[in-house]
């Protein structure tokens, strides 16, 4: 008789988001797919996407030919297709939209050894709007009982430190750190750039406005978590 099979210790999932622009252009598609294949990229989640309809299927097709590739996306909450998730389902088995609105999709993930959520956010740039996103997303952080996974872009700091080149008040970190300190989230370990957006001008202002974050359980489920920011 074999013995039963056990979870390994550390299952390597790979997750990424990229706040990408062009993604209209076959050429900028290309650039996607050759990433997500030299970095076995799992799940994917594409931000600030603005994709024609011709252009979605014509991404499908691109990433058809890099495995089993399966989508969903949020353009029906908002004009401008802000979010687009992707999954490779021989690694991920599972990924049941749980809540989806303009600024996140939250999703419960099952591998063969494992279930956790995951949430994939691009926040409006409007603190105002950001209102409703806090809520929602603390509500989901009350009544979470597995690993949960944050990320993306919060466009919102978390500490005067998480701003150059121009003055951060205390009053800009509020949103963000509140809801840190409410849901106990925290960020995963990485490497890379710290500040992930910057205006692009002579006088230069960079922020940290992309975060990847997670609850207790996560870090005790997958303890070797690491994150890597690339040169925005």
């Amino acid at each position: 008789m074999m013995p039963p099979t056990k979870p390994p210790t550390y299952l390597m999932i790979n997750l990424a988001s990229w706040n990408v622009r062009g993604i209209n252009s076959p050429f900028k598609q290309k650039e996607v797919v050759n990433y997500i294949s030299s970095n076995s990229i799992h799940f994917f989640g594409l931000l600030e996407t603005k994709l024609s309809s011709s252009a979605y299927s014509a991404l499908q097709q691109k990433f058809s030919r890099q495995g089993s590739w399966n989508f969903v996306s949020n353009f029906e909450t908002h004009s401008h297709g802000r979010i687009l998730l992707s999954w490779n389902s021989s690694i991920i088995k599972s990924c049941q939209v749980l809540f989806l609105n303009p600024q996140f999709i939250h999703c419960s993930l099952s591998t063969d050894f494992y279930q956790f959520q995951v949430t994939t956010l691009y926040a409006f740039n409007q603190k105002i709007s950001r209102v409703p996103l806090w809520s929602d997303l603390l509500n989901i952080a009350l009544s979470v009982q597995v690993p949960w996974l944050v990320f993306g872009d919060f466009n919102s700091i978390l500490s005067t430190q998480d701003k150059f080149g121009s003055n951060a008040s205390l009053r800009d970190t509020e949103e963000l750190s509140h809801f840190c300190s409410a849901s106990n989230l925290t960020d995963i370990p990485y490497t890379g750039y710290r500040f992930t957006w910057s205006n692009r001008r002579e006088i230069s202002t960079r922020c940290k406005l992309d975060r990847i974050m997670c609850n207790s359980l996560w870090m005790s489920a997958f303890p070797s978590s690491h994150a890597i920011f690339a040169n925005p």
